[in-house]
């Protein structure tokens, strides 16, 4: 497998979530592969940075405010510049 199929799995396989031929095909290439164990090396790091951020609840006048802008957006998305 080549580095770009790899980087494809990295997420999921710091996940723990790739199994059977797939993961092993992985552990392979990390085996051999320094930029590849560095990516995951990077990835792992940012997951558990990004765990540590705390969830926040947005105010309900925040919600009020996106839902009147999105109202205001979403017809234009839809159409198309005449021809």
């Amino acid at each position: 497998m080549n580095c770009q199929r790899i980087e494809d799995h990295l997420s999921a396989y710091a996940d723990g979530e790739l199994e059977g031929a797939l993961h092993e095909q992985v552990d392979s290439h990390l085996a051999e592969c320094q930029n590849c164990r560095s990516t995951l090396t990077w990835l792992t790091t940012f997951h558990r940075l990004m765990a540590q951020v705390p969830e926040e609840t947005p105010s309900q006048q925040f919600h009020l405010e996106l839902m009147a802008r999105v109202a205001t957006v979403a017809p234009q998305v839809g159409s198309r510049p005449a021809r």
